[in-house]
């Protein structure tokens, strides 16, 4: 090999080497919905259950309540989980509420953002809460929704009274894995998520 081969590739590798890694994001996706007959009977929730706080959080969108920066919601044909809504809408037993997807970075400012989904004119339903990423070992998300039901479903009251309670607090938090799509449970309404590498790049976070 040449010399000025020899230099010109050496200055290559020297320019590689001292270039910063590109910063790792994942691309989260949720969709809540509500149950049009949930299975509440018996159920008490407490009328003072609190609601989530955007305090410290990113806002999803400019319609959001975050204090933090504002994270642009990802266009619907960058959603992964298109199909998944339409089954759901399909099968009758599930009422989409809000789907949402943005790109989160694994390190930097943004460790949650804050979401709601304006009440809706015909049914008044309402939805609000926070998606917050922790990435250590393993990959853990933690959940804080609140859902207003508009005309509570039969079985909803308030633990003590028989006054209906005005919504009702999802709060989850679990280890997860990347590209599965996660169920999180609530007798009145629940939400799917599923977290992937921007770009279907693998995990540097481990998946056992």
């Amino acid at each position: 090999m040449r010399p000025l081969t020899i230099f010109v590739l050496s200055l290559a590798l020297l320019w590689a080497w001292a270039l910063p890694a590109a910063a790792a994001s994942y691309q989260v996706e949720i969709i809540i919905f509500a149950y049009p007959q949930p299975n509440a009977d018996g159920e008490q929730f407490s009328a003072d259950e609190g609601l989530p706080t955007p305090q410290g959080l990113a806002q999803l969108g400019d319609g959001g309540q975050g204090t933090g920066p504002v994270v642009t919601p990802l266009s619907s044909s960058s959603h992964r989980l298109n199909g998944v809504l339409g089954a759901l809408r399909r099968g009758g037993k599930y009422r989409p509420l809000l789907h949402a997807s943005w790109l989160q970075p694994e390190s930097g400012r943004i460790r949650g953002v804050f979401m709601s989904a304006p009440a809706a004119a015909a049914a008044m339903e309402q939805v609000m809460g926070s998606v917050r990423l922790r990435v250590t070992r393993f990959l853990h998300v933690d959940m804080d929704l609140a859902y207003f039901p508009g005309a509570a479903p039969p079985g909803v009251t308030e633990a003590g009274g028989p006054e209906q309670a005005d919504h009702v607090r999802l709060r989850d938090s679990r280890k997860i894995k990347l590209n599965e799509v996660h169920y999180f449970d609530h007798p009145l309404f629940g939400a799917l998520l599923q977290v992937s590498r921007a770009g279907g790049a693998e995990t540097a976070a481990t998946q056992e």
